[in-house]
């Protein structure tokens, strides 16, 4: 699978990418046969001003050419990052089940 992270008005920093692997890509391992690309941006809409303005969006492409797209916001922009993974997570699951059906 091809994976590319983004960054908009933000520095990614090795925690941020360790946090992506930790909570985004390493649980998807299993389902790589089913999964083509993905595009993951963090953004920090207003910069050093601070607020619920992180976000973590996931866009990912399935093999079988269907999109799922994951956006997430918080003030911390790490808990953006789990919650998306968590919301993935649940998404593939049901369109790869729903699929086998």
């Amino acid at each position: 699978m091809f994976v590319q992270i983004r960054g908009r008005r933000i520095d990614i920093s090795q925690a941020m990418r360790r946090q992506v692997h930790l909570r985004i890509l390493r649980p998807l391992r299993r389902r790589q046969e089913h999964l083509a690309q993905m595009l993951i941006w963090l953004k920090d809409l207003k910069g050093p001003r601070g607020g619920v303005d992180k976000i973590c969006q996931v866009e990912l492409e399935l093999a079988a050419r269907r999109q799922i797209i994951i956006r997430e916001q918080d003030a911390d922009l790490y808990r953006a990052i789990g919650r998306a993974g968590e919301r993935l997570k649940l998404s593939i699951r049901r369109r790869i089940e729903a699929r086998s059906r």
